[in-house]
């Protein structure tokens, strides 16, 4: 569906949030705009930028945060910077990756990304280059707000958290990118993107420990401190739902990668297309990973196959 100014939620007095598939923060200050995450595709971006000019007449784009590098979250900038000459701040790793776009893809293939992953929706186009460089715990002062890192990898490395703190009206807002997702996502994507489940729960527990007024998920519902935490709990819930249910499937009979992603797309009731099953392997290959590394499982080699068995 497309963006539309509809789906202009205010926050508080001088942020908002442009709920779309990816959500899109936005930042009022006396000198300009700043955005967080500006959506996945370029025509996002132009979408966006005529609901700025309704919303906010006259004021330019000044800077843009980004979360991470993945398209759904970075695909909109294109047009923003071809308009304004806006500042953008990343983290190292995220900055690296919108150097190398094509890095991205071979996360998720494994390979050179082929058709399915090298389509708009998986990589950028070009190169981007970041004209700030964030380290964690870092503080910003854009005039009126400072703006605090937090590195929350898991879902994606170097993923950064942004602590809006609007200091006229004394509240903080929590733009958590994909490190925590919403409620009705999980109810139809049980499987998220999950480069380290460990990792994962690690930044769900210091997302729980830190307080805000409102945490905005990359894609999901607007939480409050009140809602948030039963949120962050089943974010948790589910990547030891999937643990455990590799331990099953694997304890009933030694499997392989691909014997493991039929019978969790069965027992989930999904019918994968290719770009699923990219997806979803590289996910149960991290959570094989973690498994393995906790000592449950062991890898082996039969008939020229990679079988994995519970660990004795």
């Amino acid at each position: 569906m497309a963006l539309t100014i509809e789906k202009y939620r205010q926050v508080t007095k001088n942020v908002g949030v442009l709920c779309d598939h990816t959500n899109i923060g936005i930042i009022n200050t006396p000198q300009g705009l700043y955005l967080m995450d500006p959506g996945g595709t370029v025509e996002t971006g132009k979408a966006l930028l005529d609901i700025l000019a309704k919303l906010f007449p006259g004021k330019e784009v000044e800077g843009i945060f980004l979360t991470h590098a993945h398209t759904d979250h970075t695909g909109g900038i294109p047009p923003v910077l071809e308009t304004f000459s806006s500042t953008l701040y990343a983290g190292r790793t995220t900055s690296c990756f919108l150097q190398v776009p094509d890095a991205i893809g071979y996360i998720y293939s494994g390979s050179k990304p082929g058709k399915e992953m090298s389509a708009k929706e998986f990589l950028m186009e070009a190169p981007v280059k970041t004209d700030i460089i964030l380290a964690d715990n870092q503080e910003i002062d854009i005039g009126g707000f400072i703006i605090k890192t937090m590195d929350l990898p898991g879902h994606c490395p170097g993923m950064t958290g942004f602590i809006v703190h609007d200091k006229e009206e004394n509240k903080k807002i929590f733009f958590l990118g994909d490190a925590f997702f919403g409620m009705k996502m999980l109810s139809k994507i049980w499987i998220p993107f999950i480069l380290s489940p460990k990792e994962f729960r690690n930044s769900i527990e210091k997302i729980e420990r830190t307080s805000a007024d409102y945490y905005i998920p990359g894609h999901g519902e607007i939480c409050t401190m009140e809602t948030a935490g039963c949120v962050a709990e089943y974010n948790i819930m589910i990547t030891y739902e999937l643990e455990d249910l590799i331990l099953k499937l694997i304890e009933k009979g030694n499997m392989g990668n691909d014997a493991l992603i039929e019978a969790i797309a069965n027992y989930s009731g999904m019918k994968l297309k290719s770009v699923n099953y990219y997806l979803i392997l590289c996910t149960v290959r991290s959570y094989l990973s973690s498994l393995e590394e906790d000592g449950k499982i062991e890898n082996y080699m039969e008939n020229n196959k990679l079988l994995w068995r519970i660990k004795k």
